[in-house]
């Protein structure tokens, strides 16, 4: 869903924000990266969100306002902390530096001022399958059969409770 592109209207653009399509409104979609530097390169955001001197992280310096003013108009979200879980989804990470007057800032390897293009080669990484995890079960690690997928749980569970009571 987050890994669909389409064509960007420049970056530079004083209204690129108008012409860029809703991350979430029907019809082609526009990766979450290309909004948020179509964002900060909109001169009129720069006292809210902006990159930082060296091109290759970013601060909000205004969450507040970006939360109620920005994230609605450009992402169709209302909560910050979703926008920083959309970032760490794209591979961003919090850098090192910080904004002016302390906001943290974040970077990507592929997300620098005035690169568009490089900025098109960040994917979005998909969740990965998560494995059942061996959990303390009494005393001594037994798996539980509810950390087990649905199909291994008749052929363990009896097991389990064999064990339980030998323990005992």
């Amino acid at each position: 869903e987050d890994e669909s592109v389409s064509s960007c209207p420049s970056a530079n653009s004083s209204n690129a924000h108008e012409m860029l399509p809703a991350m979430s409104e029907k019809g082609p979609k526009v990766q979450f990266p290309i909004v948020l530097m179509t964002l900060l390169d909109e001169p009129s955001n720069s006292d809210v969100a902006t990159f930082m001197p060296d091109g290759k992280s970013f601060a909000i310096l205004k969450p507040d306002v970006f939360t109620k003013e920005l994230m609605p108009r450009y992402f169709k979200m209302t909560k910050f902390t979703s926008f920083v879980r959309k970032l760490y989804r794209w591979g961003f990470r919090q850098a090192e530096e910080r904004g002016k007057s302390g906001a943290v800032a974040y970077r990507h390897p592929l997300f620098r001022r005035g690169e568009l293009s490089l900025c098109r080669k960040i994917r979005f990484q998909k969740k990965e399958n998560k494995q059942p995890v061996l959990i303390p079960y009494g005393s001594v690690g037994i798996t539980h059969p509810a950390v087990l997928p649905r199909e291994e749980h008749r052929s363990v569970a009896p097991v389990c409770l064999q064990q339980k009571k030998a323990l005992h």
